[in-house]
């Protein structure tokens, strides 16, 4: 206990409501301090003049009453200063707390981070040496074992592009159409069919899209694109322009 906890005995003391123990310990502590010796004394001094207080002159009366008030004013304000102390050490204390959770977090997540860079590659070359070496061990790799080294070995390249048959395909249409030029965005699967996905640059007639839509399912041939192997999906960009030959 500090020494404002034991002014609180004092006062208890004089006012005849302190309980045996709490006597035994404060007069433990006022043989050992003088600073609480001389505050029990002047609070002493004080409690028998208030009680005389009524045989004083009106005047030393009013002067009393007025000292009194200001030792009052004075203890709250000291009270009222040691709170805004205790109340700014805890608000410093949880800042503090939440700083340096937040730093320790951020110190996990920056160590997740690293670790993950840092095994990630390893990873990879682990699977490429299993896989070399599952290659090396078995002459005779299935076709889906060496496209899948080719993936791990070999950076990704481009999408490629399915490529128009021109025998003879989509003359019928062209025959029938009048527009001057428009474009398309065709969707071709791996069986060479086509199909319209997005109009770049629309023609006059809508109808010439329902067309060339039934003319690229039933006459249109197309190369599907072909990589690592194997036929793939892809879109293609389809334009049509009506050229005039003179002479």
């Amino acid at each position: 206990m500090k020494c404002r906890d034991y002014s609180i005995l004092i006062s208890a003391q004089l006012d005849g409501e302190i309980r045996p123990a709490e006597r035994a310990l404060l007069n433990h502590h006022l043989n050992e301090c003088a600073a609480c010796q001389q505050y029990a004394a002047d609070l002493r001094n004080q409690s028998e003049v208030l009680r005389d207080v009524s045989s004083l002159p009106a005047k030393q009366a009013q002067e009393l009453h007025a000292a009194t008030m200001w030792a009052l004013q004075i203890e709250a304000r000291k009270q009222l200063l040691e709170a805004r102390g205790r109340e700014e050490r805890k608000l410093n204390w949880r800042i503090r707390l939440f700083s340096q959770s937040f730093a320790a977090v951020a110190s996990v997540l920056l160590l997740l981070m690293l670790v993950n860079a840092i095994l990630r590659p390893a990873h990879r070359a682990f699977a490429l040496f299993q896989i070399a070496a599952q290659a090396a061990i078995q002459p005779d790799n299935s076709d889906e074992e060496i496209a899948q080294l080719k993936d791990l070995l070999l950076p990704l390249a481009p999408s490629p592009r399915p490529i128009l048959d021109p025998h003879g395909t989509l003359i019928g249409f062209t025959k029938e159409v009048d527009e001057e030029q428009f474009a398309v965005i065709a969707y071709v699967g791996t069986d060479g069919r086509a199909s319209v996905k997005h109009v770049i640059e629309a023609p006059n007639n809508p109808e010439v899209i329902n067309k060339l839509s039934t003319a690229l399912t039933q006459q249109a041939n197309f190369r599907p694109a072909y990589i690592r192997g194997k036929f793939t999906p892809a879109d293609t960009i389809l334009m049509f322009s009506r050229i005039t030959i003179i002479g």
